[in-house]
């Protein structure tokens, strides 16, 4: 299934694919980001975090932070998203519903993403659907960027 969301100045394109669990959408989602050339300098990873169920500031993801050479005094790090563990609030069994879902970019053409979803997810009740989230964000809060991505990554906790 695959969801192409066109605007004038840059094309996206969404890629939807089922995973049986958790652990396999978010290798799926790993293996996305580093499907081109450029692979992940874990040294340059943070953490992303977004506004959950539970407020704002929740650990939701992965980012990778990059400087440019000139001026670094004076430049904000530009931080992209690698990877990050949404939730959608559809129906279930909606068309095009994603319940629970790994949104990930390509490292090489951040244009291309990828919807890891968890098979099952878009299909529970929203309220179980939430909660399932609540529960996977928590898992999240208490570790750095790097554990999170190899984790994600190996599917193994360290």
């Amino acid at each position: 299934m695959a969801d192409t969301n066109t605007s004038e100045a840059s094309p996206l394109l969404v890629v939807a694919r089922r995973y049986p669990d958790y652990p396999a959408a978010a290798k799926g989602a790993c293996a996305w980001v580093q499907s081109g050339r450029e692979k992940v300098d874990e040294n340059l990873l943070g953490l992303h975090r977004g506004e959950t169920s539970k407020g704002p500031g929740q650990v939701i993801g992965t980012s990778l932070q990059t400087l440019l050479p000139i001026r670094l005094q004076y430049q904000k790090p530009t931080v992209t998203y690698l990877i990050v563990l949404s939730l959608d609030k559809q129906a279930p069994g909606a068309e095009g519903g994603l319940g629970i879902h790994f949104m990930a970019v390509n490292l090489s053409n951040p244009s291309e993403k990828l919807a890891a979803i968890i098979e099952g997810t878009p299909d529970l009740p929203i309220d179980r659907r939430t909660t399932l989230y609540d529960e996977y964000i928590a898992e999240l809060q208490w570790h750095n960027a790097q554990y999170i991505w190899n984790w994600w990554k190996t599917s193994e906790l360290q």
